[in-house]
């Protein structure tokens, strides 16, 4: 090999060199820019997620607020009806009867969409116009609450009713006919649909859905706008949602078993969705409030 063919192969070969460095600084530049990219966007991803979160957190403890008010109210009225059921004391069930419809036109029961209820030691249960039949949620009386609400769709038809119930001090005992009946819990329902304006937030321009579901999840109520999940069972549908940002909805039923509230977020289809659960106490209904992310 001469001079000439050796200067020239070192040069090929220098060359060679110069552009595989080129090519493997080209490369760690390319790995370096693409994972800066990538934790630039995970980490906006992430300050959006707390934001929206945040936010969330923020707009719906007004709306639970401004419904525990409500719900308030209304135990301070059952408190009241029992308190005058007590100095009452009706000893017939004529009497009762009698006595509830004089409290419930007092109360203007009509125009608010409200009735009194009486529930005796068997389950029945009674209204201002009567017996109306068994209580399909008397077992939520077994384990004798000083007070519960749940939600019925059985009471009234075509209606979704809140109940209220208070454990009497001391069972009231009435005759009926031959009869005796021990009345056990008395209070209040009140049709859903008076819930309504409770349940919208304009924060989200009304574009929010809200649920109220039994502890299994089965939907007992929906608002006005609860149109977001199709079904019948609540939690199946969160259940199946596909989780983000690392949740998933048993972490989220963990954190709302220890606090009666937890938020979380997941896609339905092509649908991101913010939701939360939230439970008052003396209640066996729980609050699905559920928002798309576009308007968080």
């Amino acid at each position: 090999m001469t001079d000439s063919t050796a200067r020239r192969a070192q040069k090929n070969t220098e060359r060679r060199q110069t552009v595989m460095t080129l090519l493997a600084v080209l490369a760690f530049v390319v790995a370096g820019v693409f994972t800066f990219f990538r934790f630039y966007n995970t980490y906006n991803d992430r300050t959006l997620y707390a934001e929206r979160l945040n936010q969330m957190r923020e707009v719906t403890t007004q709306l639970f607020s401004g419904l525990e008010d409500v719900v308030r109210n209304q135990w301070q009225n059952v408190g009241e009806k029992c308190r005058y059921l007590r100095q009452a004391q009706p000893d017939t069930m004529d009497g009762l009867l009698a006595f509830m419809e004089n409290q419930a036109e007092l109360a203007d029961f009509n125009n608010t969409r409200c009735n009194l209820v009486a529930v005796d030691s068997d389950g029945w249960y009674y209204t201002q116009r009567g017996r109306q039949g068994l209580l399909t949620e008397r077992e939520y009386l077994r384990s004798q609450p000083e007070k519960i609400s749940f939600v019925s769709n059985s009471m009234t038809n075509g209606e979704t009713r809140m109940v209220f119930l208070r454990r009497l001090a001391q069972p009231l005992s009435l005759q009926d006919g031959t009869d005796t009946v021990t009345l056990t819990y008395y209070g209040i329902s009140q049709n859903m649909e008076e819930l309504n304006p409770y349940f919208a937030c304009t924060a989200y321009g009304g574009k929010n859905g809200v649920y109220v579901v039994d502890d299994n999840g089965l939907k007992l109520f929906s608002s006005s706008n609860g149109d977001l999940l199709k079904g019948y069972n609540v939690f199946t549908i969160l259940g199946n949602m596909e989780y983000l940002h690392g949740s998933s909805f048993a972490a989220t039923r963990e954190e709302f078993a220890e606090n009666r509230i937890a938020y979380s977020n997941a896609k339905l289809g092509d649908t991101e969705l913010y939701y939360a659960l939230y439970q008052m106490e003396n209640s066996a209904w729980t609050l699905i409030f559920l928002v798309p992310s576009e308007y968080v």
